[in-house]
């Protein structure tokens, strides 16, 4: 049988290994980000947003391609209450 010695090091052992882990971890999937990648990123985000707010609206047609193609000429429908 262990003593109580041997498992407090054993548990000590296996607590630091873990934090090393960690460590290593957060040092190799660490990226940095730039102002100039976050600003496409919410650019390409709103972009989305209009694109799906157009569709829902039956303001336009996405195309198999992922183009967009109008359907209305004249003037949008009004909006109803919810």
């Amino acid at each position: 049988m262990m003593t109580r010695k041997t498992k407090i090091l054993i548990l000590c052992v296996v607590i630091l290994l873990g934090a090393a882990l960690l460590k290593y971890g957060a040092s190799v999937r660490s990226t940095s980000t730039s102002a100039r990648q976050h600003e496409e990123a919410v650019k390409l985000a709103q972009l989305e947003a209009d694109l799906i707010k157009a569709v829902a609206e039956g303001n336009g047609q996405a195309d198999n391609s992922g183009t967009m193609s109008g359907r209305y000429t004249g003037s949008t429908p009004k909006p109803r209450p919810t």
